[in-house]
């Protein structure tokens, strides 16, 4: 079957990075069940509290654009490995401090770090599949998602049975060996030549031009795929920020469990669709995971038991892959190799903003109407969505 010939090939290219990216995404995802909880013992105001945790997303939606620039320059290997190093460092310094301006800075690298990594890793992905995206960023989310599957299982069993902090050590450690990995398995980047010159040329603001040169001549569709994205993680960080303060009768392992049902559904869900996607109208996907997860957001705001939040939360991961595979797929179909790591850094960008402003935005929702509050908002985001990924159709 031509499926499986394609997934094979992508397998061939692209597996030892892949088996390697889902223990990056352990180390990575340890302490999001505890991110919530760590702020809220610096600060109780629940706007603040979704203010610190937007930095690295704020940060990261601005950084995107100029890593995907620059990475066009000194390509994906080494910008996967600056990246992950940036991310490894940042992991210990908020290990090791407490006070709330070096966490404050702290998150702010993460996102600039965050920022190369994966803008990079996904060039690297849409650079060695052949044309074959689907599969490709459906195996890709596969891979990550697994990783944010386990990372937050662990970080929760750790903040439970040793300290909130201990999630921090582990996830820099692992990140540290992984990137060591990375050093190893991933090859030179071919034809690139790009002197130091250039390089701090794009730094001082030579990226805006590659990125309004790039949004004038993006083909129909790109800039809604952005939206689509933007919209998608503002509704997903809001779940994830507050569902661990809305659950408040759960302990932090119960809400690792949570997380990771999330995202191991997630994950095979994005393998799955990304196969399915193939040869189909992907737009029906991208619409389909919207309007699927408005409702399940719905039914998650009802539940009052864990067995029901897990549940509820599984079928979340379900629906949101969807969306971000099948997005991604989109992209890189639409836009020239040359300019992929613009592309996605403006990708990542979109991610970034959405992951920033549903926190920021659900922090102040929440401070007035109550936590319950954020996940109405979340479904407004999602049907918000669904518009929009109906225009793709065009």
């Amino acid at each position: 079957m031509p499926w499986r010939r394609s997934l094979r090939q992508v397998g061939h290219l692209l597996g030892p990075f892949m088996f390697i990216l889902l223990f990056y995404s352990i180390g990575a995802s340890a302490d999001d069940p505890i991110l919530s909880r760590f702020v809220e013992g610096l600060t109780a105001n629940p706007f603040l509290i979704g203010l610190l945790v937007s930095i690295s997303w704020i940060v990261f939606t601005i950084a995107s654009e100029p890593a995907g620039s620059i990475i066009d320059l000194i390509g994906a290997r080494k910008a996967i490995l600056l990246g992950g190093g940036l991310e490894a460092a940042t992991l210990v310094i908020i290990w090791l401090t407490k006070s709330p301006y070096v966490f404050a800075i702290a998150m702010a690298l993460a996102g600039i770090g965050s920022a190369f990594f994966w803008s990079a890793s996904r060039t690297h992905i849409a650079n060695f599949c052949r044309g074959k995206t689907g599969a490709a960023f459906g195996t890709y989310v596969a891979s990550w998602g697994l990783g944010w599957a386990i990372g937050p299982l662990i970080g929760g069993a750790l903040a439970f049975f040793w300290n909130i902090r201990a999630p921090y050590l582990f996830g820099a450690i692992v990140l540290a060996i992984t990137v060591i990995v990375f050093m190893q398995i991933l090859p030179p980047d071919k034809h690139i030549k790009a002197s130091k010159s250039t390089i701090a040329k794009k730094l001082r603001g030579g990226f805006l031009k590659d990125g309004i040169a790039f949004l004038k001549i993006a083909p129909n569709g790109v800039k809604q795929i952005f939206l689509i994205q933007m919209l998608m993680y503002s509704a997903l960080q809001i779940v994830l920020i507050f569902a661990p303060l809305y659950f408040i009768k759960l302990n932090n392992a119960e809400i690792g469990v949570l997380f990771f049902v999330q995202s191991i559904v997630f994950a095979a869900g994005g393998a799955l669709w990304g196969l399915l996607a193939e040869g189909s109208k992907k737009f029906l996907f991208v619409v389909t995971g919207f309007l699927a997860s408005s409702g399940v957001i719905f039914l998650l705001l009802k539940s009052t038991d864990f067995i029901s939040a897990i549940i509820f939360m599984g079928i979340f991961g379900l629906t949101l892959a969807l969306i971000e595979p099948i997005s991604d797929a989109i992209l890189n179909d639409c836009v020239d190799r040359k300019a992929r790591g613009v592309a996605n850094g403006f990708s990542q960008a979109a991610y970034g903003l959405g992951g920033g402003i549903g926190p920021l935005v659900g922090g102040a929702v929440a401070a007035i109407y109550g936590i319950s509050s954020t996940f109405i908002l979340a479904i407004a985001l999602c049907l918000g969505g669904v518009v929009v990924g109906l225009s793709l159709r065009r």
